[in-house]
């Protein structure tokens, strides 16, 4: 048996989620920080998950934060998840990481691991390439007639939230297709409302997932919303400020559904070729 160790950010779940849910339940679980069990839930992920609880009261753990959280935070999460980690009793396992460095390798030894790995430019392709199956795998809703644009602006690290004058932008070109468009927020403070767009806030994961679904286009900055629409097979276009990166979603670097936060005008020629197609299934095929 094989656990896939996911401790870290909520999008890395869902990348993890959307391969391994076509892996045989005697082969592989996964092994999840509690802070994942919701999301887990609101998906509907197929895969059977144990959890296990640091006890650090933080969505992301200081051991993948060291960045934000500073060296000591990282070393008392680090003691925190292994110590969770081996009272889980499965030494005659293997522990799955997306990729083994020095870190993961303190936290299993002496368990067995092995990684995914890192061998292309795509997080995506390099799940196909771990487990034999094409990158661009996915249940493709129709898109028979788009009229509906979501636009998920918010992510957990500040420079990556769309910011107003993009947020405009992107309300400008879906005004000139006659689009109707909604701006999803996470939380309750109702900020950047532009003038004639609705503003709903987001409190929850149902509610995040549920806003995605009804969406027949999505748009989002680089963050987990991404990855949703990715997971439930919905048109995404990406706005990153570096443009497209590792972590971008496959349809998106399949049809160039991606751009910088200085190329509004992007998102228009996708969008409209997107119209032109009958299903996602045809845009994954370029």
């Amino acid at each position: 048996m094989k656990w896939f160790c996911s401790l870290k950010g909520y999008g890395d779940f869902v990348v993890a989620c959307k391969f391994l849910r076509n892996e045989p339940s005697d082969r592989i679980r996964f092994l999840c920080e509690r802070h994942i069990q919701s999301l887990h839930r609101a998906i509907g992920c197929p895969v059977e998950a144990d959890w296990i609880d640091t006890g650090e009261n933080r969505s992301f753990p200081a051991a993948f934060d060291v960045r934000c959280q500073g060296l000591k935070a990282a070393a008392r999460s680090m003691r925190l998840i292994r110590s969770a980690v081996h009272r889980r009793n499965i030494r005659s396992d293997t522990l799955l990481f997306e990729t083994l460095g020095m870190r993961e390798r303190i936290i299993a030894w002496p368990i067995a691991c092995d990684e995914v790995g890192r061998t292309t430019n795509s997080i995506y392709e390099s799940y196909g390439r771990y487990l034999g199956l094409p990158h661009d795998i996915s249940s493709h809703r129709p898109v028979s007639k788009i009229e509906s644009i979501g636009v998920f602006p918010d992510a957990r690290l500040p420079h990556k939230v769309l910011n107003d004058t993009l947020l405009g932008s992107i309300s400008a070109a879906c005004a000139r297709r006659q689009l109707r468009l909604t701006i999803f927020r996470v939380g309750k403070d109702g900020r950047r409302q532009l003038t004639g767009v609705p503003v709903h806030s987001i409190g929850s994961f149902e509610e995040l997932i549920a806003a995605i679904r009804s969406s027949d286009i999505v748009v989002s900055a680089d963050s987990l919303p991404a990855h949703l629409a990715e997971y439930f097979g919905i048109p995404v276009f990406v706005f990153a400020y570096q443009g497209r990166n590792y972590w971008t979603p496959s349809s998106s670097i399949a049809n160039g559904g991606f751009a910088m936060y200085r190329e509004p005008e992007r998102l228009g020629a996708w969008m409209d070729d997107i119209a032109s197609r009958k299903s996602l299934r045809e845009v994954n095929a370029l």
